[in-house]
């Protein structure tokens, strides 16, 4: 979706944004951005990405990351996979878009188990010490064992671009006589200015503009051209002329109308429309000698007065969250004297003689309701759960509006041929944009589209605002519409945010009616908890894009899976789908494996993965399930009907195959009037995949925190900078910030020379050759053995970028000869995994040993490489023998007398591993007598 505006020295704004001319970059994605995400999507064959341009809005679909704790999970992601939004892990700051900081927030409260079944973890882009605006990464992590992580929200850009100008620079005194000189252009007079921040300016939503050092700060006063109208803006100009190059109003105004007890309006009309009720004010605020004291959320409070004399208690339009001020009229006050042990009801508005006093208490009572919805579906929404005495200002001397700014909500006096404005649905869209405020987001259209969801959460109307234009009968709008995403212009129903926020309500008023049908008990908690933890989704964007659809399906998910449908996929895609907006499109069947699939496949055949075809939109084809395997590499795939037991229930069963290779296997199965459908589901080209041996073993690792004898330089090495060494690496858009995974095994590795400062070519290296050479290793008694190792490797950056490759070796020998395994020319600037099987290069012998040479041959250029989380795995080609307990390959008494002799124990003889030694261990023990 492409919005662009102009903003001349002079602009009067009725919007609450309003963008610069941008001029687009090239919409090429870079060569190393594009393998980053081939790469990604090889390795995670159920994932998809969302694409805006050539931005990735989210990447989802089966789980692709994991970690001992949700920001471990997501750090993993981060530290393998920043590439594929063309940026570098080191970039990445833990911490969200929230006011208080937080980097996690919990997501989707589950009454039932009283436990959040997410949780949001954020980092916020940083570059040379200057954050990206509204540059963000959000991940969504189930609450489970491994905390799979299951999307990833991203606003990041690539802003490499800015490498010579940030790298190792320190930036100068900002002057105010530039930053400001365009942008108070707009005030009549002086206004106030907030103290500016340096920022990386590099667009906002869809739009891509060349990065630039950009400075930020708001402004409040009065309007240049309207008098009456008051301005607060928020600026990003370039810090070296002062030219706007994004604002937006702070002040987010909608085009609508709005017990201790209180006379309110009755229904979700204007006051004008309707009568009045009496109702109790939630946690209303009393205050007397004895302090301050609050009513529960019916209204009723208990002041302990140990006294026998009379006390006096007030009761304002206040309580412990919300705070009503008039600004043109005095406030509803209440004073009463009270006898001990006596008991007193304060009835505000009771006389109901003016619309500025129902104002104040309409106004109170609906943000009230607003507020506890929210907190019904996420306990812990950021700082909504913690606000005390929020601002709200009602009789302000204006007419026909309410708007929302600084966290506060703001409504107007009626004039006009409008009410007062502070009624019901009003008052919920503004508290809205405080919802979409302390979530991250910005504002747009996605501000107003969410503010109006909000008001149809409690209301259950499709109508927002009924009386406010003097027509009782009619509304500002409706969410119950046809509005059609576009990719230009946001929507049918318009392109101007109110008119574009039509669209996401629709949806979600579509969306109820659907949990309606399916869930009437309950439909209305359903469909609150999904729409306001999308909320924490939308993570620095502003736009409506389908992207919120896969937000929906993947909080609705319950396997850290979304390709194969979740438990409402129909309701939901149906909902987005008729506004355009569809999910990702799944298959007419899926594929199951109730025992899961195998970590190895044994090579004498004995294998065997138990399979599933189950309906989707469609049915499958009973006797139509087949089994494509290879091993090795490449070569085509040989297929192999699978058993089916009972209709479309298999047994897949892996042939024999040579040990130590790989097995590369996929299935496939017909649906009625669909054709052939595949798991995965990009098969062939993507494929499941396990080493071909019966056991599997970690000989040696090394995560670079202690020394385990690798050889750092060696002689004829001929660099003269960069050379190879083991600590805490400094980050730079070449070189990693930290290990792999420094939250989990710590911040070393081995990696090409300290940065010690200024660009990010200092201290590469140049000139020459520097070797990286492993200490030696063995077999273990393995038969077959697999060096791994994750790698970081840049040659992009700088002068001649591509040119130079970094050659890793293989030796059997100790390291006198030495047999070519790959040259590593990557240039993605993360963490890449690599697995190579040493026998495809040299016989193995107890005297191996792997090197890394990163050189930089010719003309001058950038080179950085870095290693760590090191393995040699092994694989064992002999079959283990269920009884065999000495390990001698037979048999036979002296492991019976092994067993006896543990009788009752654990451990050695535990052979059904049910804790305790016993006769149906010594059964299994004689059934392989040999």
């Amino acid at each position: 979706m492409q919005r662009r505006f102009l903003c001349s020295a002079v602009v009067l704004l009725a919007c609450s944004s309003v963008m610069a001319q941008v001029v687009p970059a090239n919409p090429t994605i870079p060569a190393p951005t594009a393998e980053a995400r081939s790469q990604f999507l090889q390795q995670n064959p159920a994932t998809g990405f969302t694409e805006i341009g050539t931005l990735i809005e989210r990447v989802w679909g089966r789980a692709f990351s994991s970690g001992l704790t949700p920001i471990d999970s997501v750090q993993a992601f981060v530290n393998t996979s920043a590439g594929i939004y063309g940026v570098t892990s080191d970039q990445l700051v833990l911490g969200g878009p929230f006011e208080d900081g937080r980097s996690t927030t919990p997501i989707m409260y589950d009454e039932a188990t009283d436990r959040f079944i997410f949780t949001g973890v954020y980092y916020t882009q940083v570059f040379h010490g200057v954050p990206v605006f509204r540059g963000h990464l959000v991940g969504l992590v189930r609450n489970e064992p491994g905390f799979p992580m299951v999307l990833a929200g991203s606003t990041l850009r690539d802003v490499s671009s800015l490498e010579g100008q940030l790298a190792g620079q320190a930036l100068g005194a900002m002057n105010p006589a530039i930053y400001t000189r365009y942008a108070l252009n707009q005030f009549r007079a002086p206004p106030r200015v907030s103290e500016p921040r340096w920022v990386i300016w590099a667009g906002i939503d869809d739009e891509t503009p060349e990065p630039r050092l950009a400075i930020e700060f708001d402004a409040e006063g009065g309007s240049h051209l309207d008098p009456d109208n008051h301005m607060h803006m928020l600026y990003v100009v370039d810090a070296a002329d002062g030219r706007i190059l994004y604002q937006e109003s702070l002040i987010y105004f909608a085009d609508v109308s709005g017990s201790v007890r209180a006379q309110v309006s009755s229904g979700n009309k204007a006051d004008i429309c309707t009568g009045v009720i009496d109702v109790s004010l939630p946690y209303a605020k009393i205050t007397s000698p004895a302090g301050t004291h609050f009513a529960d959320v019916d209204g009723n409070f208990l002041v302990p007065w140990p006294s026998s004399g009379s006390i006096n208690l007030t009761s304002a339009i206040v309580g412990a969250y919300f705070a009503v001020n008039s600004s043109t009229t005095a406030n509803l006050s209440l004073t009463a004297t009270v006898p001990s042990g006596g008991s007193i009801t304060f009835l505000h508005n009771g006389l109901n003689s003016s619309s500025e006093d129902r104002a104040q208490v309409n106004a109170y009572l609906h943000a009230n309701i607003a507020r506890d919805l929210i907190l019904r579906a996420n306990p812990q929404f950021p700082s909504i759960a913690t606000q005390s005495e929020f601002p709200v200002i009602v009789n302000i001397s204006n007419s026909c509006n309410a708007f929302y700014q600084n966290s506060t909500i703001n409504f107007y006096l009626a004039g006009g041929g409008c009410p007062n404005t502070a009624f019901s649905t009003v008052v919920h869209h503004e508290f809205g944009h405080n919802m979409v405020a302390k979530g991250g987001s910005g504002q747009g259209a996605y501000g107003e589209g969410m503010s109006d969801c909000l008001a149809i959460l409690v209301t259950d109307e499709s109508v927002l605002a009924f009386g406010f234009q003097g027509n009782c009968n009619s509304g500002l709008r409706d969410a119950n519409n046809n509005c059609q995403y576009q990719t230009s212009g946001c929507s049918s129903c318009g392109s101007a945010i109110h008119a574009c926020g039509r669209l996401l309500s629709g949806c979600i008023w579509d969306l109820r009616n659907n949990f309606l049908a399916a869930y009437p008990a309950d439909y209305r908690d359903r469909i609150a908890v999904l729409t306001v933890n999308s909320v924490l989704l939308r993570a620095g964007l502003s736009s409506i894009t389908p992207s919120i659809t896969v937000d929906f399906l993947t909080l609705n998910d319950d396997n850290a899976d979304i390709t194969d449908g979740t438990p409402d996929y129909d309701l939901i895609n149906l909902a987005f789908s008729l506004h355009n907006m569809p999910g990702p499109t799944l298959a007419p069947i899926k594929f199951s494996f109730p025992s899961g699939l195998p970590t190895l496949a044994a090579p004498n055949g004995s294998t065997s993965i138990p399979v599933q075809v189950q309906a989707l939109s469609g049915s499958p084809v009973p006797g139509t399930g087949v089994l494509f395997y290879r091993f090795g590499n490449s070569g085509a795939f040989t297929s192999a009907p699978m058993t089916q037991a009972a209709a479309n229930q298999y047994t897949a069963s892996i042939p024999a195959g040579p040990c130590g290779t790989t097995l590369q296997y996929y299935f496939s199965a017909q649906a009625v009037g669909g054709g052939v459908v595949t798991s995965p589901g990009a098969a062939p080209s993507a494929f499941y995949s396990a080493p071909v041996a019966f056991t599997q073993s970690v000989i040696w690792d090394d995560d670079f925190e202690s020394d385990k004898g690798w050889t750092y330089g060696v002689a004829g090495d001929t660099a003269t900078s960069g050379f190879w060494e083991r600590g805490n690496p400094i980050g730079t858009t070449a070189q990693p910030n930290g290990g792999h995974q420094p939250e989990v095994s710590g911040p070393n590795c081995a990696f090409t020379g300290q940065h010690p400062g200024g660009g990010a070519g200092a201290n590469d290296v140049d000139n020459g050759i520097t070797t990286l050479i492993s200490p030696v290793f063995g077999t273990g008694g393995a038969d077959d053995i697999y060096f791994t190792a994750f790698v970081w490797y840049s040659n992009d950056k700088g002068a001649n970028p591509g040119v130079d490759v970094m050659p890793v070796h293989v030796s059997n020998n100790g390291g006198a000869t030495w047999t070519l395994i790959t040259n590593i020319n990557n240039s993605t600037t993360s963490w890449v995994p690599y697995s190579w099987r040493l026998a495809d290069y040299v016989p193995l012998t107890e005297n191996m040993r792997v090197r890394f040479r990163a050189q930089d041959l010719g003309a001058q250029a950038l080179v950085e490489a870095a290693v760590d989380t090191v393995a040699i795995v092994g694989y064992g080609c002999t079959p283990v023998v269920p009884g065999d307990l000495n390990g001698d390959g037979v048999v036979n008494g002296a492991d019976i007398a092994l067993l006896l002799g543990n009788w009752g124990g654990s451990g050695t003889g535990d052979l059904n591993g049910d804790g305790t030694v016993d006769g149906s261990d010594l059964a299994i023990l004689l059934g392989n007598w040999s």
